[in-house]
């Protein structure tokens, strides 16, 4: 059973929805205003709201009072009767978005596969991670099913505030972008982020086609480069890795047009590589392949680089300290040679007291640097030698 409240923004639905959504499959409670729709969800069990049909104003409003009444986990899904409203919705926090009117069949099959990711066992994942988890394992996968069924789709690829689309027209590819990129170059930058949020709209399509070569071909392709870019990533370093420069100056070697010196700007307080491909436009490739260049010349350190330097570091340190202090222990004072003995006999007379030894031992050890266990090996070192 599924508890349905419906936002009826035109009231020449409402017997359409009553024939649609049935009981007991459906209990469903229509009404035509917003402070409803929030009474319904402070007071009863709602699964989902639909937005029917839905426009820019109304999704708005409703966001903002969801958020004020602290009913942000209440998911919604909007119904849009125009092409151009499926566009302008697309950057909303709803769920879904359906285009009608479209085939009963193909609408309850979209409805019902988002209540089945509200009633899917509860994760840290937002509703989109659901989907993405559940629905398209990848971009990849998406793209070559969609293909396969000859369906229609809008494809959205998100990450981090950067956004993309891929309209599909009966399985084929016709148009993609992602922010300046276009066609192939948008694709190829989509398919890399493999951790970018994809949803798929099942919409009709408007767009001509933009991209030249056909979608087999495509797809091909793009499969091959996916895997190409693991395996560079393998011989790197790990994705979310910070990387960070070496020393600022290091980035005057390069000229403003080399993708090396954006490299080095955007780690100047610390950057993934991940987002390094998100951010810059060049070929994932070419990205990864600088970098690499960057990381073995040691203008570029990651995480991984710097914490085997500082764990080395003190390891000389404590040692250096060491053997300063014994240095300083043996060291003569010519006030105390003696006229007529040999080097040896006054290297004997300029022997330090054990009482001098067992306080120079707690002076290092005062340091805080030396365990209890080196701090004994020392004095007793000191003391078979001496005694």
């Amino acid at each position: 059973m599924n508890n349905l409240i419906i936002y009826l923004l035109d009231e020449n639905y409402r017997e359409e929805i009553e024939r649609l959504l049935p009981p007991p499959d459906y209990i469903i409670k229509m009404v035509d205003d917003l402070s409803e729709v929030i009474s319904g969800c402070q007071t009863d069990l709602v699964d989902l709201i639909l937005v029917w049909p839905a426009n820019n104003l109304a999704v708005a409003d409703l966001q903002v009072q969801l958020k004020k009444n602290n009913l942000e986990s209440i998911p919604y899904v909007v119904v849009v009767r125009k092409p151009q409203m499926f566009q302008e919705l697309l950057n909303s926090r709803c769920l879904d978005i359906i285009q009608i009117p479209i085939p009963q069949k193909e609408f309850l099959l979209i409805l019902n596969k988002n209540l089945k990711l509200i009633h899917a066992p509860s994760t840290n994942s937002s509703p989109e991670e659901q989907e993405k988890s559940v629905e398209n394992s990848n971009l990849l996968n998406s793209l070559d099913r969609l293909n396969q069924n000859r369906e229609n789709a809008l494809i959205t690829v998100t990450q981090s505030g950067h956004s993309g689309r891929i309209y599909v027209n009966q399985g084929e590819i016709v148009r993609a972008n992602f922010r300046a990129l276009e066609s192939v170059d948008a694709l190829k930058k989509m398919v890399g982020l493999f951790e970018a949020d994809t949803m798929i709209h099942l919409t009709d399509v408007q767009e001509e086609s933009a991209t030249p070569a056909e979608t087999t071909k495509v797809l091909r392709d793009l499969k091959n480069f996916f895997a190409e870019q693991q395996r560079y990533i393998a011989g790197t370093v790990s994705p979310q890795e910070t990387l960070w420069i070496q020393d600022e100056d290091s980035i005057k070697i390069y000229s403003p047009e080399d993708s090396k010196r954006q490299i080095l700007e955007l780690c100047r307080k610390g950057e993934s590589l991940y987002q390094l491909l998100m951010i810059m436009n060049q070929d994932n490739l070419e990205i990864l392949n600088n970098v690499n260049e960057l990381l073995q010349k040691r203008i570029l350190l990651s995480d991984s680089m710097m914490g085997a330097e500082e764990k080395e570091q003190p390891k000389r340190s404590i040692l250096s300290r060491i053997f300063k202090r014994i240095g300083k222990i043996f060291k003569k004072s010519p006030q105390n040679e003696s006229p007529g003995k040999t080097e040896f006999e006054a290297r004997l007379d300029d022997k330090p007291s054990i009482d001098h030894l067992e306080q120079s031992s707690e002076l290092m050890a005062g340091e805080g640097e030396l365990d209890s266990d080196t701090r004994a090996k020392i004095d007793l070192y000191f003391k078979e030698i001496y005694q």
